[in-house]
């Protein structure tokens, strides 16, 4: 076993899956911004959180003042534009990387019409833990959609997702393993 400095721990827990979130601005105009701090936080309801750096982008705030906000999921194809978008703001941000935005089901804020799944969620809270450099943006699952399902079960093979690791190492889902799981 190797020793791992604490700071560093985090990114063992990896990859994680890349989203892009998107919301709408106070203008109306959509704010899509990437993360990879995202994950399911409750069978029922069915509700999911992404980790928001403090102060950094709009993602929270308009989700706190619109009530709700949107995970799309980064496959392959679109993958680059995805992360292009990090670092471009204002209005047409999803025009400028050459993505595209759609109407949703049940919510206002568009969603990404590249995207292979989407997810949409009714904002609920934020939770703040003062000693970290994250909030928590807490969303109740309302609608989603995805292109390719095997029953109740998402067809990875047919998805394409990209996962994040670190820096600018992604990975794409890899291949499926069956173990029994005794239930009781």
């Amino acid at each position: 076993m190797v020793n791992v400095e604490p700071e560093e721990a985090i990114r063992l827990i990896s990859p994680r899956v890349i989203a892009l979130i998107t919301t709408t601005n106070p203008d109306g105009s959509t704010n899509a911004s990437p993360y990879s701090w995202v994950f399911p936080f409750s069978f029922e309801p069915p509700m999911l959180t992404v980790g928001v750096g403090k102060g950094g982008k709009n993602t929270q705030k308009n989700a706190e003042r619109e009530k709700e906000f949107v995970v799309n999921l980064v496959s392959k194809d679109f993958g680059q534009k995805a992360c292009d978008l990090e670092w471009i703001t204002g209005k047409d941000q999803l025009k400028k990387v050459g993505l595209s935005e759609i109407d949703s089901k049940k919510v206002k804020t568009k969603s990404i019409k590249e995207s292979k799944v989407r997810i949409e969620c009714e904002y609920l809270t934020t939770v703040d833990v003062k000693e970290s450099d994250h909030v928590l943006v807490v969303g109740k699952i309302v609608a989603a959609e995805c292109l390719a399902m095997k029953g109740k079960v998402p067809d990875f093979d047919k998805l394409d997702l990209l996962t994040h690791v670190a820096g600018d190492e992604f990975r794409e889902v890899g291949k499926k393993v069956l173990f029994k799981r005794k239930r009781g």
